[in-house]
């Protein structure tokens, strides 16, 4: 399966699960819709860019970021997006899948996002519901069955362990 079609996938995956029952967006202002420079955005997935070559809310820039030796794509929003049409980072955020060095997959809260996120943060009073959870497993549980999209989550769990 090409990729655009695999991440079409992914993305009607998110269309009726989200971390609350209620737009999670109200409690932090939708922060993370608004990116400020050209290091605060969502990664893209390999061949995720080509989704969004013509998107007029999103910006795509090289992130100062490197994996497997190429720059990581970056979007960063306007602030004013069709949620239809969101990179897969920002459907599954503030979540992020890891493959441990024993290949296991895992879902965890990504660990940058606990400075912007209120779902992140450990004093959370809304727990992120445990359906988003599973989604995000299932969603990457496909999504790693592409070997480009596998070792670029591979190579980016073993530098979100630095943190």
């Amino acid at each position: 399966m090409d990729k655009k079609t695999l991440y079409l996938q992914a993305y009607r995956m998110f269309d009726r699960v989200h971390p609350l029952r209620f737009n999670c967006g109200r409690l932090c202002d939708q922060v993370c819709c608004r990116g400020t420079d050209t290091e605060t955005g969502m990664y893209l997935f390999p061949g995720e860019e080509k989704l969004h070559q013509s998107s007029d809310f999103l910006t795509i820039t090289e992130a100062n970021f490197r994996l497997n030796g190429q720059p990581v794509l970056l979007a960063t929003c306007n602030g004013s997006c069709p949620r239809t049409m969101r990179p897969l980072a920002c459907r599954i955020f503030p979540l992020t899948p890891i493959i441990t060095s024993k290949d296991i997959l895992l879902v965890k809260v990504d660990p940058r996002a606990g400075g912007l996120c209120p779902l992140a943060r450990e004093d959370n009073p809304f727990p992120i519901r445990p359906e988003f959870k599973t989604a995000v497993r299932r969603c990457f549980a496909m999504l790693i069955r592409d070997p480009d999209i596998r070792a670029f989550l591979k190579e980016f769990s073993a530098e979100l362990q630095l943190f």
